[in-house]
């Protein structure tokens, strides 16, 4: 009987941590979907701990650190969890077999790790300007561009979408593949007999994700619409606290079942990152027929097309034009129920648009090395 001699490709998925987030969930559908492929096999390695992970993680995981994430602590942290991982990557090497082996890296917090693995081997998944999280201090924001542009010019870039890609080759970075990114087909829930939330808002931490604006657009819908059905999502218990009393409901760390019920019950969704490489909360929401208004950044572009383009709100838009604009479209029941319909359109068209991509994931990384790869390449089903 013949025996194969092709090559297993063995990937190794590295993530800051396990975190409940767009990204975290986005770098492990990918990494699932690799590990499907014959002749491919994935595993995660997280550099630190996290109290609230990904339930529905279902690769083997290490973790680098058994400290949790801080801040405040990362810098003095980073040295011991660099040592670590480049024991890991020599050890890895020393590993007898035919393993063709790639490391995936995700995040700006791991990108330093990726110099001490051979150029071949480095593989970047970019999901967002992460740079662009810091444009507040300005300094901060050119260092880490630097940083990450060097970087991502001695590896493999894959981009999660044309957006990104663009702004990529902007930036002289040459982006191997386009790896086209979608929410989970299981938002796509008929809507509810009553939609009894007008406004449904995802609140997280960060610079970018804007919490100061949401605080004040809670604020002026209340003050201009005393009787408006608000709901929160967020991550964080200490949000969820500091807005109960302002909100009719107010969901922590729902499962994506509970996330979509919400989302059929709901109206409209509000977004007010000030930079996302995608955005996938507004998208999600679409899938139950929920409308959103987002501000313009960025990666909602990509998703946000035809007639819901209108619905693309200026970055110095002021609260108080967004909370009218808002109300604007609420009260208009005609227009609302024709954006309803056209959102779950172009939800189910993404989906068919990104069926399958990993028919084509498996065989471009097993057999592409990292200098071949073609430049533009989308890994997508024809």
């Amino acid at each position: 009987m013949a025996v194969s001699t092709m090559a297993v490709t063995r990937f190794h998925l590295l993530l800051p941590s396990l975190k409940i987030s767009g990204g975290v969930r986005e770098a492990l559908r990918l990494a699932n979907e690799l590990d499907e492929c014959a002749d491919c096999s994935v595993d995660v390695v997280c550099m630190w701990q996290s109290q609230h992970a990904v339930s529905e993680q279902r690769l083997p995981a290490t973790a680098l650190s058994g400290w949790p994430t801080r801040v405040s602590l990362a810098l003095i942290q980073l040295p011991v969890i660099a040592a670590r991982f480049f024991m890991r990557v020599r050890r890895e090497s020393a590993v007898a077999g035919r393993c063709d082996r790639r490391w995936i890296f995700t995040h700006y917090a791991t990108m330093p790790l990726s110099l001490v693995v051979p150029r071949p081997q480095r593989w970047y998944f970019v999901q967002g300007l992460e740079w662009q999280f810091l444009r507040r201090v300005p300094l901060a924001s050119w260092l880490l561009k630097q940083f990450m542009l060097f970087a991502y010019r001695r590896g493999v870039v894959i981009s999660a979408n044309a957006y990104l890609t663009e702004q990529l080759r902007l930036h002289g970075v040459p982006v191997a593949a386009e790896v086209p990114i979608w929410a989970d087909a299981r938002y796509a829930v008929a809507p509810a007999k009553v939609r009894d939330i007008d406004v449904v808002m995802m609140l997280r931490k960060g610079a970018p994700k804007r919490l100061d604006l949401y605080r004040l657009l809670i604020a002026a819908l209340l003050r201009q619409s005393p009787r408006i059905k608000l709901a929160v999502v967020t991550p964080e218990d200490e949000i969820a606290e500091s807005l109960q009393k302002d909100v009719d409901a107010c969901v922590v760390r729902p499962g994506l079942a509970a996330m979509a019920a919400l989302y059929s019950r709901s109206r409209v969704f509000v977004f007010l990152s000030e930079h996302e490489g995608f955005g996938l909360p507004p998208l999600e929401a679409m899938g139950a027929g929920c409308v959103p208004i987002c501000r313009n950044s960025g990666g909602v572009r990509s998703y946000m097309k035809g007639s819901l383009e209108a619905l693309l709100v200026p970055l110095q838009s002021d609260i108080e034009s967004i909370a009218a604009h808002t109300l604007s479209l609420l009260a208009d029941e005609v227009r609302l129920a024709e954006l309803s319909d056209v959102s779950r359109q172009h939800f189910q068209a993404g989906l068919e648009r990104t069926h399958g991509r990993v028919h084509a994931l498996g065989p471009l990384f097993r057999s592409q090395s990292a200098n071949s790869v073609s430049p533009g390449a989308t890994l997508e089903s024809p």
